[in-house]
């Protein structure tokens, strides 16, 4: 008996760590994400590749590995290309208040 509860505890703390490594992930994401749109809209240019978002994440996270910079980079460059952008555009409704 006492031994179910135990592989419970340790299934419940394995599942509370790992929640917390993808809060610390996407935070991380986040964080690489807001940077670059920041750095391309200051330099004027457009996000398409993976070499601006690597070299700003190795400013931000210098003691990442090459590997897991590389992973950030990547799920940051899927995020900054799918997204929609607001149309720059005026409405008609607000162009006449």
């Amino acid at each position: 008996m006492k031994y179910l509860y135990t592989k419970k505890l340790l299934y419940f703390l394995v599942d509370k760590h790992m929640a917390t490594i993808n809060n610390l992930r996407a935070d991380q994401v986040n964080r690489l994400v807001r940077t670059t749109k920041d750095y391309a809209a200051t330099k004027n240019k457009k996000v398409t590749t993976i070499d601006p978002i690597l070299r700003i994440g190795k400013n931000l996270y210098p003691t990442l590995t090459n590997r897991e910079l590389i992973e950030l980079s990547q799920t940051a460059l899927r995020i900054i290309l799918n997204e929609v952008e607001a149309p720059t555009y005026q409405t008609t409704l607000f162009a006449h208040i």
